[in-house]
């Protein structure tokens, strides 16, 4: 049936892209691609099943809209980059990377939100999730503690409110933050070098940091005993 629902989502995921009026076909269908490849008939013993996975995939597919829907509204994800792209204007070696996450991987989240949370909804998944909207801050290794405070005080002043903070260095390098905007919705911004991104892509991927990448991601000076639950920490 993994195959069957693989089958689905492609299908439904193709007739979302745009396509031209017409398609000019050059040369003579060959034998090997004259039939399309169909799959086998899924048994009637499991046909429900089936049919249960591809409504809970088109739900949580739903509710990711919803959430894109949420951040559209009154234009809250514009409003922040907004506040983003005035401190760039004031730092020129900063570089920030990701932003909205697209539906397609904010109904992987809400799931995998559930699996970590048995007996969650997916309204409830929604509400846990922190990184729909998720900024990557690339920072240099000299000013890299000097300027997340920086970062950390003009997001206060712009109204928004520090809710959490997981400070990753050494281990998984760079600083994770959760912010909460005036109308108390969640997004997470990191703060890395370019290195400690590297090694974090790294560890979301395998789940471990090799040595070599480790040893090439050197910590920024105070980075680890940076502290900006403190809100003296960030003045």
């Amino acid at each position: 049936m993994g195959l069957h629902l693989m089958y689905y989502e492609m299908g439904e995921m193709w007739d979302k892209v745009p396509r031209p009026d017409s398609v000019e076909t050059v040369g003579e269908r060959t034998a090997a691609s004259a039939e399309e490849p169909k799959l086998p008939e899924i048994p009637e013993s499991k046909r429900a099943e089936f049919e249960a996975m591809r409504a809970k995939l088109n739900a949580s597919l739903l509710r990711a809209s919803r959430v894109l829907s949420d951040w559209a509204v009154a234009s809250r994800e514009l409003l922040v980059c907004s506040a983003f792209m005035r401190f760039l204007e004031k730092k020129h070696d900063v570089q920030v990377v990701e932003r909205l996450l697209g539906k397609y991987q904010l109904r992987l989240r809400l799931t995998e939100i559930c699996a970590e949370h048995p007996g969650f909804s997916l309204d409830d998944a929604a509400d846990a999730l922190t990184d729909a909207l998720r900024y990557v801050v690339l920072l240099s290794g000299e000013s890299y503690s000097g300027v997340v405070r920086l970062w950390v005080r003009d997001m206060r002043i712009n109204g928004y409110a520090l809710d959490r903070v997981e400070n990753r260095w050494p281990q998984r390098r760079g600083i994770v933050t959760v912010w909460l905007t005036p109308h108390r919705r969640a997004f997470q911004v990191h703060f890395h070098t370019a290195d400690s991104y590297e090694s974090a892509c790294v560890f979301d991927k395998f789940g471990a940091v090799d040595e070599a990448t480790t040893t090439a991601a050197p910590v920024p000076h105070a980075a680890d005993t940076l502290d900006l639950s403190r809100s003296d920490e960030a003045q």
